[in-house]
């Protein structure tokens, strides 16, 4: 048989066999009556009298222990089970929806199931409330917040008249408000009518709409719905303690208890307390929860949970007020709020009357900074205005010092001018003597005027740093005698006699002649102005001090001496002494010249004087100074440098003999060598072309690009330019020729007014071979001119004769002009056998000038371009034949000579004899 419901027929009394604990009973539209048990669902119809089992195996029935049942208006039948959840069946039992922990539901164990009046169906389980919404199942809410349920364990559910459902749990009783959707909580705790144990499940009934029962473990509870109150109505909250925290007690007697008050006060110490608060019901007292605020701190208001008591650490002095407001948990907060004053007083250095001092303090303070900010201020205006002063004074003597340093450099060029052309009328054999003395006169007093234009320049150089410490090693005693022997020459006052006292020792130390020969000249020329007769002593001598060597120079004169009260400003630009009886036309920068130059070398000068008896320098030098800061030089390099500039003084007033180059009485102008004067100053320009141009054919440039242009075009033997030049100025003209391959090979002289070691250093690393300082005479310059060219005419005529030629050039030329030589033999050599290899041809290939060409391998080689090609030919024909594998035509052919006559002739004439001698010559040394 297929299995199926149990059918019992029965007639009074019902009696069913294996019903189980019957748990749950309902009634359906049709009056049919449905029993849950712990085993399985039965059905029992009045009319029929008939009972029918539904179980699990013979229905659509989730489970067999059915715990719930409630029928709906539209028919359908909710079922909660114990362990299934809620199924819901149609009047057929047929299954409509089935609901569990999987889809939603908070608990699978039921304990109750109603159908209210708004067509709603309650479900009670294990895990809280649950409402369904007969129109769509599956729309449900679930309420299990403890926040608001007390007792998430629903036993049984009901409804009083005005629609409010109240549930039993295992604790206690739950009344929903459906229309404030409001839960309140009716604990045994706090309500004696409710028993302390459980209440018993699906247990409950609504008597008449008056009385709702409850079934427990420990009897019925019933009660009147209407007369039980919603709200509970709490006492005012009160203060049970203060207890505050006291730094500077012993640990044990730290945390003591205050009278409360209303108004509670604390010193600042008891910044730390805990406030205990709790509602005067004992009953209450766990059902009801707190929120705070500490005003004048916060203005937020927090939640003191299920604590009684709230604790304030470190809270700064001041007046607060502490706010506290209690209510019952699941329902409105109340609206009354307890107050408490809380005054924390200031510690002592923070109170009103210590405030007040502060304050007092302050603006004295205050006062006494303006006072002295004000003084300050006044104090830095003078110290401004005083700086201000000294340097307007400063930048005067500068701009002035700048004055006649361009006054003096602008002097040179007429001294050029004077000299050069006094020089010539001086050497002229024509002039009487009676002439002669008045040119000599004149020259004298010029260089007088050249030698003060140096001191200012000098001078200059000091004031502005510019002035370079140029040392080398040698013997001081030689400088001192031979510039004392200079001045006892130059002496020609009777009544003075100058006289040169050297201990004999060792001089051999480092010094920078240059300076030490200034400071010298200064000193003695200041002794002889200020000493009409009597003696000047020149001293030298060596001694020792602390454990240290040094040198002292001595001048001593026996003049008129300085006053004590000039003596200390003797140093001083510009000074002289008014208290002086012996006036002098000097500038007053002669020995402050002294002082800065004694200063650069690191040495110290001392003065001693004495009205009427005399004066007396000291220039003390250390013989241990080895100046690592300062440039070193040796003797050498110094010679060679002051070789290349003879002074004026050194220019012996002589004929211009047959050193210069001669005139002929028909000059060839082609024949003559080309100079470029490159000079700015119109009247040096024409003194320099019309000195030169009896025997150079001289070219002229007022400026560096000028001057640039017309040293490309004319290529010329020789280039004179002076320095200081607009536009562009002759060290830059200098490197730009020297850049150039057509113009690198030119010597260059360069002509300036400043004469100072770096300068002419500059311009000989540049590569100018010559440096001359205005201001020159004709005779000096015609003389520099004919070395420069006899020694470029001797290196190329040595690079001639010369059998290596590789080795001559890597030693004799620059790199350019090496480059030059270089790629013009690769390029004969590489069309040795073509007949176009002319002028022509190595002009194009070096992209040059047929003349520049021309007058370049001239200048280098001492040959025409033809002939060092033929040179080229000779040598590799050389080459050629010592091999002995060609025969003297085909060595021919192969060199570019067709013609073997020719080609015997320039081999002898290269290295004097004939091919065929030279190639048994070298057989028969072989």
């Amino acid at each position: 048989m297929e299995p199926g419901p149990e059918v019992y027929q029965s007639e009074e009394a019902i009696h069913i066999e294996n019903i189980g604990d019957v748990r749950c009973f309902s009634e359906d539209t049709q009056g049919r009556i449905w029993i849950g048990s712990s085993n399985r669902l039965f059905q029992y119809n009045p009319k029929t009298k008939k009972i029918t089992a539904f179980t699990a195996q013979n229905s659509g029935l989730n489970g067999d222990f059915v715990r719930s049942i409630c029928t709906t208006k539209n028919g359908q039948i909710w079922i909660g089970y114990f362990g299934a959840g809620i199924s819901v069946y149609n009047d057929q039992l047929e299954l409509l929806h089935s609901f569990n922990t999987g889809n939603g539901l908070s608990s699978n164990t039921i304990d109750a199931i109603y159908y209210d009046q708004s067509n709603n169906v309650w479900a009670g389980s294990g895990e809280g409330l649950i409402r369904f919404d007969t129109e769509d199942p599956t729309n449900f809410t679930v309420y299990n917040d403890n926040s608001q349920i007390a007792d998430t364990h629903i036993r049984a559910i009901t409804e009083d008249s005005s629609g409010k459902l109240w549930c039993s749990t295992t604790n206690g009783i739950v009344c929903y408000d459906q229309q404030k959707k409001q839960f309140y909580n009716y604990l045994h705790q706090h309500y004696d009518g409710i028993p302390i144990g459980a209440f018993m499940s699906g247990s409950v009934l609504n008597y008449n709409n008056e009385w709702i029962m409850f079934g427990s473990q420990n009897g019925l509870c019933f009660f009147d719905p209407k007369r039980l109150p919603s709200q509970l109505t709490l006492p005012p909250v009160a203060l049970t303690d203060f207890k505050v925290y006291n730094k500077k007690l012993e640990l044990s007697d730290q945390e003591s208890s205050i009278p409360v008050t209303h108004n509670i006060e604390l010193s600042y110490e008891q910044n730390t307390f805990t406030i205990s608060f709790n509602v005067l019901d004992y009953v209450l007292t766990d059902l009801v929860e707190y929120s705070y605020q500490l005003e004048g701190l916060e203005e937020r208001w927090y939640n003191a949970n299920d604590s009684h008591s709230v604790t304030f650490r470190n809270i700064p002095y001041g007046s607060y007020h502490f706010k506290i407001r209690s209510g019952i948990r699941n329902q409105e907060g109340s609206d009354t709020v307890s107050s408490w004053n809380i005054y924390i007083r200031p510690p002592f250095w923070l109170s009103w009357w210590a405030k007040t001092f502060y304050v007092l303090a302050i603006a004295l303070i205050v006062w006494l900074i303006l006072r002295f900010y004000k003084h300050r201020l006044e104090l830095e205006n003078s110290l401004i205005l005083e700086k201000n002063n000294h340097q307007k004074d400063q930048e005067l003597h500068t701009e002035r010092l700048r004055f006649f340093t361009n006054i003096a450099h602008e002097l040179r060029t007429p001294l050029t001018l004077i000299l050069g052309p006094l020089e010539d009328l001086i050497t002229d054999t024509n002039l009487d003597n009676r002439q002669t003395g008045k040119l000599t006169a004149i020259q004298k007093s010029t260089k007088r005027l050249l030698s003060l234009i140096n001191q200012l320049m000098e001078f200059r150089k000091t004031e502005t740093q510019n002035k370079q410490l140029t040392v080398s090693k040698g013997m001081l005693d030689q400088l001192v005698l031979e510039t004392g022997k200079k001045y006892q020459e130059l002496n020609t006052n009777k009544k003075l006699h100058i006289s040169i006292d050297i201990i004999e020792d060792d001089y051999n130390m480092y010094f920078d002649p240059e300076v030490i020969s200034i400071i010298l000249d200064n000193l003695i020329s200041n002794a002889r102005k200020y000493t009409d007769s009597g003696l000047i002593k020149i001293a030298l001598r060596n001694f020792e001090e602390n454990g240290n060597s040094f040198t002292e120079i001595t001048v001593e004169d026996s003049g008129n001496g300085i006053h004590p009260d000039a003596l200390p400003r003797i140093f001083d630009r510009y000074f002289q002494d008014k208290n002086s009886f012996h006036r002098s036309g000097g500038t007053g920068i002669g020995l402050a010249l002294v002082k800065n130059l004694v200063s650069l070398h690191e040495a110290e000068i001392k003065v001693e004087s004495e009205l009427g008896r005399g004066t007396s320098f000291h220039v003390i030098l250390s013989k241990e100074n080895k100046y690592p800061n300062a440039l070193h030089e040796t003797l050498d390099q110094r010679r060679e440098i002051a070789e290349e500039q003879p002074q004026i003084n050194d220019v012996v007033p002589n004929k211009i003999s047959s050193e210069l180059p001669q005139q002929t009485d028909e000059p060839e102008q082609k024949s003559k060598q080309i100079i470029l004067v490159v000079e700015d100053n119109p009247e040096i320009n024409s003194y320099i072309v019309e000195s030169l141009s009896t025997y150079y054919q001289v070219i002229s440039a007022h400026n560096g690009i000028i001057g640039l242009e017309k040293a490309q075009k004319h290529t010329p033997d020789l280039i004179i330019s002076d320095v200081m030049m607009p536009e562009m100025d002759g060290f830059e003209l200098v490197s730009k020729l020297k850049e150039d391959v057509r113009t690198s090979h030119i010597p260059i002289i360069l002509l300036t007014a400043k004469d100072s070691l770096s300068d002419k250093t500059t311009g000989y690393d540049l590569g100018a071979e010559s440096y001359i300082t205005k201001p020159f005479t004709a005779k000096l310059l015609q003389s520099r001119i004919k070395n420069l060219l006899e020694i470029r005419k001797k290196i190329a005529e040595q690079f001639k004769e010369s059998v290596d030629k590789s080795a001559f050039m890597s030693e004799s030329l620059n790199n350019l002009d090496k480059e030059f030589i270089e790629a013009i033999a690769k390029i004969i050599e590489e069309n040795l056998d073509s007949s176009d290899l002319d002028v022509v041809f190595l002009a194009e290939r070096m992209a040059m000038s047929h003349s520049s060409l021309y007058r370049k391998v001239k200048a280098l080689t001492e040959q025409t371009v033809n002939e060092y090609i033929r040179t080229i030919r000779i040598r590799k024909a050389e080459e050629f034949l010592i091999t002995g594998r060609y025969s003297i035509s085909e060595v021919s052919y192969m060199v570019g000579m067709s013609s073997s006559n020719y080609f015997r002739k320039c081999f002898k004439d290269e290295f004097g004899v004939t091919p065929s001698e030279y190639v048994k010559n070298i057989t028969s040394k072989d």
